[in-house]
C-alpha cells in the first residue's frame, strides 16, 4: 500500500484553482451561515468511508451546519428557469483528504425543498440528498438582518425540525477574506467534495469553483442540533466553536470523477 499524503498549505492552494473536468452546471449561494463544532478526529474519522483521511485543524475535526439559499440555477449554455432555478438547502459535512492528499468535504446530509434537485444530485452526484420543506426568511431593521431558516424531512419517521435564527450586519463593512493557514480559510476554502458510487464501489470527487468567500461574524440567535439526532452523528451538546456569515460567492459546478 502507497503511503497516504497529508495536505500542505501549498497545496491547499493548489486545490483551489480552477478545474480541468467538464462544467455542468452554473449555481449562486446566498446567504450562507456556517456553524461548526470540534471533535476528536478518531470520532468522525470513524464514520468515513475507506479512502477518506480527516482533515484537521489545532488538531480537531470540524462538523459544519450550513443552511443557505441557491439562486440562479442553470444547466452549461442554458438559461436559468424561474420553477427550477431556485433551492434552499441545509447540509452538514465535514473536512476530509483523499490518499493523494487532496482536499475537501464529505455530506453526512444535505437537505433540500426541491424534489427534481435532490433526485438529480442523488443520481449523478452521488450525494446524500433528501427533500425537506425548508423556509428562510429575512428581514433588515436598522444596522442589521435578521434570517430564521427552518426546515423538516417529508420522509423521516419523527417530525423533528430544524430551525435557525442569527443576525448579521446589513452592509457589513468588516467583510473579509480568510487569509491562507487560517482556521477561516479551513473551513471556507473548499473546492472539491467527495461522494460513494455504490454501484461501483468508489469514491467520486466532484470539483467546484468560486472565488474566495467575504465573510464576516455573525450573532446566533435561537438554534437546535436536532439534525445530529437525524444524522446518528454525536451530538456537540455546546453552542457552537464558530459563527460567520457569507453574503455569498458565484459558484461553477464540475461533473465528477471516479477515483482510482
Amino acid at each position: 500500500m502507497e503511503p497516504i499524503v497529508k495536505p500542505t498549505l501549498e497545496s491547499r492552494k493548489e486545490d483551489s484553482l480552477p478545474p480541468e473536468s467538464p462544467l455542468a452546471f452554473y449555481q449562486n449561494w446566498r446567504d450562507l451561515l456556517f456553524l461548526h463544532w470540534a471533535y476528536p478526529p478518531e470520532q468522525i474519522q470513524a464514520m468515513l468511508p475507506t479512502g477518506l483521511h480527516i482533515d484537521t485543524y489545532d488538531g480537531y475535526a470540524w462538523l459544519a451546519l450550513i443552511p443557505f439559499a441557491m439562486r440562479d440555477i442553470r444547466a452549461r449554455f442554458a438559461p436559468s428557469l424561474p420553477s427550477l432555478s431556485r433551492m434552499l438547502e441545509l447540509n452538514l459535512r465535514t473536512y476530509v483528504f483523499d490518499n493523494d492528499g487532496r482536499t475537501g468535504v464529505w455530506f453526512f446530509s444535505l437537505d433540500a425543498n426541491s424534489k427534481l434537485g435532490v433526485r438529480f444530485a442523488r443520481r449523478f452526484f452521488h450525494l446524500n440528498y433528501l427533500h425537506s420543506k425548508i423556509s428562510m426568511s429575512k428581514s433588515e431593521s436598522t444596522g442589521g438582518c435578521q434570517v430564521t431558516f427552518t426546515s423538516g424531512r417529508t420522509n423521516a419517521t419523527t417530525d423533528i425540525p430544524v430551525e435557525i435564527t442569527y443576525s448579521f450586519p446589513s452592509m457589513p463593512d468588516n467583510c473579509l477574506t480568510a487569509e491562507p493557514g487560517s482556521i477561516e480559510y479551513f473551513f471556507l476554502e473548499r473546492y472539491a467534495l467527495y461522494a460513494f458510487n455504490q454501484a461501483r464501489g468508489k469514491l467520486l470527487r466532484g470539483r467546484v469553483y468560486h472565488h474566495p468567500y467575504e465573510f464576516c461574524a455573525a450573532s446566533l440567535l435561537n438554534h437546535d442540533e436536532n439534525i445530529f439526532e437525524l444524522d446518528d452523528l454525536p451530538h456537540p451538546n455546546r453552542p457552537p466553536d464558530s459563527v460567520l456569515y457569507s453574503p455569498g460567492v458565484d459558484v461553477s459546478i464540475h461533473w465528477p470523477t471516479l477515483l482510482s
